[in-house]
């Protein structure tokens, strides 16, 4: 898995049968991939991936999905939760409970 350069996206890369290039393919992208059941997806340069098997050595990188993953914008900050050291002290409760053994 590749998280891009300034980005919350995140991207797999998959080896094509048909060009034998590495193709990046979008999280999104690849769940519906999965849930056509298929056996192709879609990369962010829009090529339909035939996927190799996941054990062959990469191929090269798609000029086309590297300079689509250069372009893609950084997400817009946002602030922080104020409750998040209580969401973590629920949490930790939590986890004790379940680690309690039941009598």
């Amino acid at each position: 898995m590749v998280k891009l350069a300034g980005s919350a996206y995140a991207a797999s890369s998959f080896t094509c049968t048909v060009d034998g290039l590495d193709h990046l393919v979008s999280d999104d992208a690849a769940a519906r991939g999965i849930a056509a059941r298929q056996g192709t997806y879609t990369a962010m340069c829009g090529h339909l991936v035939y996927v190799a098997a996941l054990v062959t050595c990469a191929g090269p990188l798609c000029p086309r999905c590297a300079q689509l993953a250069q372009e893609v914008p950084a997400p817009a900050s946002v602030p922080l939760d104020q409750d998040s050291g209580r969401g973590r002290a629920r949490l930790a409760r939590l986890f004790n409970l379940l680690s309690t053994p039941p009598f």
